[in-house]
């Protein structure tokens, strides 16, 4: 990307990287994580024209979180604290990452893009 004078990146940030989740200690630091490196890397590296965003995905229902998901009463209480009343799926990220690829999000830089059902307007 130096070398071309361009690029994109795209991180997957979380809620639980911004506000901290019960129960997800280690998840939430990991993600606060990704969080300050979208942040240094894109002021690091946007003047070589390398734009750095990040989408903060809510609980998404994908094998990452099958077994968790597979017990109805962890379903349920993930889906009762999503405001859209619903897990999210691939099909709603995909989208965004689409756009943020493109040229047309070209002065998208160091952005964080929620994609999470309503979970941090709560």
């Amino acid at each position: 990307m130096l070398k071309q004078g361009r690029g994109c990146i795209i991180n997957f940030a979380s809620p639980t990287g911004l506000r901290g989740f019960e129960t997800l200690t280690v998840y939430s630091v990991s993600k606060a994580g990704v969080t300050a490196f979208t942040r240094a890397m894109a002021a690091d590296y946007s003047r070589y024209g390398i734009r750095v965003n990040a989408i903060v995905s809510g609980c998404m229902d994908t094998p990452m979180n099958a077994m968790m998901l597979s017990n109805d009463n962890m379903r349920q209480k993930r889906i009762s604290t999503t405001p859209y009343g619903r897990l999210g799926r691939a099909q709603d990220v995909a989208g965004l990452a689409a756009f943020l690829a493109s040229d047309e999000a070209d002065y998208c830089v160091g952005g964080f893009y929620a994609v999470d059902g309503g979970t941090m307007a709560t």
